[in-house]
């Protein structure tokens, strides 16, 4: 009978243990984007992106990858 219960018994699933993020890393990174050639900028702002998406920061992960796509493109004065 407690096989049976063990089946049907609603189980939490466990948390995935998030690493927390490393501040001075992001500085280093922001620091390469600004260092970096015009075309090459994207790249730190990614990987920044990636390591603030990883750690669950989805709003701080996005505002990378939106500057990441800023450099990108190229601007277009109308």
């Amino acid at each position: 009978m407690k096989r049976l219960s063990g089946l049907f018994r609603s189980k939490k699933p466990e948390r995935e243990q998030i690493p927390p993020i490393d501040e001075g890393l992001l500085a280093n990174l922001e620091a390469e984007a600004l260092a970096s050639e015009l075309g090459n900028r994207w790249v730190p702002l990614n990987r920044a992106g990636d390591l603030c998406d990883r750690a669950g920061l989805k709003f701080r992960a996005l505002d990378y990858y939106g500057r990441a796509i800023d450099v990108m493109t190229p601007s277009v004065e109308l």
